[in-house]
């Protein structure tokens, strides 16, 4: 049993917290590492009852910033619930003037969850805007991706725009050093640019992970 799951069932809880109980196995692999790193910044987009801030903030000891974001004005009322290091805002995920704000007004984050409104135009925007907003060594978490093949999310199997697709097409920026000659995505700057800065994608069970990490050019050697 892991630190979130031992929270989950072992510990009472002042909010309620819904979770897919696989979530909890895939946090523990990529969320570990920041255990013994100060200062950690943690944002999670979609507060509902406040229970997932708690789980964080139990997680981290208490010594995280915690930023939750939701586009309802009653998830303000369970700030009350929480010490100066947890902090929730109120902001609509699928406007990018919004977070354009948004980052003037927060330091990068090493954590990022996208647990809001599961469209497929709030999940874009809110990557497209907040992954440079992530530290170099940061981890970029996108939850309930199943609504890429709903269509009342605006999903659909194979569906071009569905998050679910988008990060497809962003495995191909993973190895666009691999391209063939004369491929005119060989000099796409924006696949380039992925590519500089991630270090691996992970698909789960509607959960997609992005891991950032300088990246050079692989090598391979004989000895």
């Amino acid at each position: 049993m892991n630190k979130f799951e031992d929270w989950f069932y072992n510990h009472k809880h002042k909010m309620k917290c819904y979770k897919w109980i696989h979530y909890f196995e895939i946090y523990e692999k990529h969320f570990s590492r920041f255990l013994d790193k100060e200062n950690v910044r943690v944002l999670e987009i979609g507060v509902y009852n406040g229970g997932s801030l708690e789980m964080w903030d139990y997680y981290f000891d208490g010594k995280a910033t915690v930023v939750g974001l939701d586009i309802n004005p009653d998830c303000l009322d369970l700030q009350k619930n929480f010490n100066d290091n947890v902090i929730i805002e109120l902001g609509d995920q699928a406007k990018p003037p919004f977070w354009e704000d948004f980052k003037e007004r927060h330091e990068p984050f090493d954590i990022i969850i996208d647990d809001g409104g599961h469209w497929m135009n709030q999940q874009e925007v809110t990557f497209d805007q907040m992954f440079d907003h992530l530290k170099e060594d940061g981890v970029f978490l996108v939850e309930d991706t199943h609504t890429s093949y709903f269509e009342n999310f605006g999903g659909g199997i194979k569906k071009e725009n569905t998050f679910i697709e988008k990060s497809k097409d962003l495995i191909d920026s993973l190895h666009v050093h691999f391209f063939k000659k004369g491929n005119p995505e060989i000099g796409n700057p924006k696949r380039i640019d992925f590519h500089s800065k991630t270090k691996s994608i992970s698909f789960y069970d509607s959960v997609v992970v992005f891991e950032k990490g300088k990246q050079i050019l692989p090598e391979a050697k004989n000895i």
